[in-house]
């Protein structure tokens, strides 16, 4: 039997077939790992001969079947074809085998898409039907929406003055089994200015991320029958707007947007509730002719990173403002549920924090009070583990029109009751000083080390 150590390695006389060291070589040839060994220097001495002897190194695994014997009188490795058979026989079964094995491979792999997925090769964002904030996303990382986005910044340093949304349209070349194809398009409002709020709120790059993925948020204070979305990472809210909302939205963002350019560059207290984008999108299948239109905004998540918090919609009237609590969490309390909640357990602010209150709720009804806006709410949420209030003004898209009138006139005069409590309508000037005076009422100030002396 032959020796353990002797299998290692095996020395081979040089051929054709293998390549040799020549003597004027002074590094040692590519050699692969035997048995654990990585290198020559690992190797015993006595089985390492100098590097001028015209022998190579080879691994006794390529040799397993082939002894070095002096009757086989030939060079090892050496091998002829028979006569009969024909190479190129040999690769075409050798590719019918290999084809039918892809086919068997192939035949037990699944779509990974969908039937709402969809893909196109301008996006690298997957759409997905059912989640209409996928439609932004997809449309916001597409060529053609930066090509439209520089073609405007160009334009805006020429100071061309552009009024018309970026329009974008796309197939979707996937299409469906039956051969039918969707059709979509995302048209994006004022794309310049909230794309320079995004940046200065420092959420530009994780903005899309997050569109990407969305699902349905149903909340007792929100608006029946419109659609309420999140992201999937709670980081946004999507709202769709009724046809009046929009048609306000289009004339007020503009105001909007210059009055949050002056808070960040001016220092100027605000809490308006942050928008960065709003859009109308359009879904059509080839197969059906359905037609889904939306039109949506998308706003900062005030309670973004908060759990277990206690939330009211205050607007600074008590008529009609009481909801019964479901136990749901998420659920929306209004004013009157705040009075008996401040009554039981009063909200003490220290006095920083009181005036930088009532620095925003100043400011921001001021501006609302100029273009026409009226009941609006500050939002409020209670977090007593960290002792912490979190607040914004939401819902001051809509402006004074002939049917808040209608509806305040009839709040007015009382003919639906209310046992004589002030409507929540009322014109924009009356709202703002209503909403002022409630909200330095709801919130009391408590003396701290911090104070001048009385």
């Amino acid at each position: 039997m032959a020796d353990p150590d002797s299998q290692k390695v095996m020395l081979v006389a040089p051929t054709d077939i293998l390549p040799i060291v020549e003597e004027e070589d002074t590094k040692p040839p590519p050699f692969m790992p035997v048995n654990g060994f990585d290198s020559l220097d690992a190797m015993t001495p006595a089985s390492k001969p100098p590097l001028g002897d015209r022998y190579f190194y080879v691994p006794s695994s390529m040799i397993t079947d082939i002894i070095a014997d002096e009757r086989m009188g030939g060079p090892l490795f050496e091998w002829t074809v028979p006569k009969d058979i024909e190479l190129d026989d040999m690769e075409e079964e050798v590719d019918k085998e290999e084809e039918a094995a892809l086919t068997t491979v192939a035949g037990q792999l699944q779509y990974p898409w969908s039937p709402l997925e969809h893909i196109h090769p301008e996006s690298p964002v997957i759409l997905r039907e059912d989640e209409p904030s996928s439609v932004i996303a997809f449309t916001l990382r597409s060529k053609q929406y930066q090509h439209a986005l520089a073609a405007l910044r160009a334009d805006a340093r020429l100071n061309v003055e552009v009024e018309k949304p970026i329009c974008i349209d796309f197939d979707d070349i996937t299409g469906d089994a039956d051969g039918s194809q969707l059709k979509f398009s995302c048209q994006v409002f004022y794309a310049e200015e909230f794309e320079e709020l995004r940046a200065a709120c420092g959420i530009d790059k994780l903005y899309v991320e997050s569109l990407a993925r969305c699902f349905k948020y149903d909340t007792s204070g929100g608006r029946s029958g419109m659609l309420f979305l999140k992201t999937r990472d709670t980081r946004f809210m999507i709202k769709q707007l009724s046809r009046a909302e929009r048609d306000a939205l289009e004339h007020f963002a503009p105001m909007y947007l210059e009055h949050m350019s002056r808070a960040a560059t001016t220092k100027l207290p605000t809490t308006l509730a942050k928008i960065f984008g709003f859009y109308t999108i359009k879904i059509k299948h080839s197969s059906t002719n359905k037609n889904t239109r939306l039109d949506l905004f998308v706003m900062e998540d005030l309670f973004f990173g908060k759990e277990d918090i206690k939330v009211f919609d205050l607007k600074g009237s008590e008529r009609n403002r009481h909801v019964q609590s479901t136990g749901r969490r998420g659920e929306v309390f209004l004013d009157s549920n705040f009075v008996e909640y401040i009554y039981k357990s009063p909200l003490f602010l220290r006095e920083h924090s009181k005036k930088m209150l009532r620095a925003c709720v100043w400011n921001d009804t001021i501006f609302l009070s100029k273009q026409g806006v009226m009941d609006y709410s500050l939002l409020v949420g209670v977090d007593q583990k960290r002792q912490e209030l979190v607040v914004g003004i939401v819902d001051f898209i809509r402006t004074f029109t002939w049917d808040k009138r209608l509806e305040s006139f009839v709040k007015d005069t009382g003919l639906l009751g209310g046992g004589g409590k002030q409507p929540t309508i009322v014109k924009p000037k009356v709202y703002k000083r209503r909403f002022r005076n409630s909200m330095e009422s709801y919130f009391l100030c408590v003396p701290d080390k911090h104070s001048p002396p009385l």
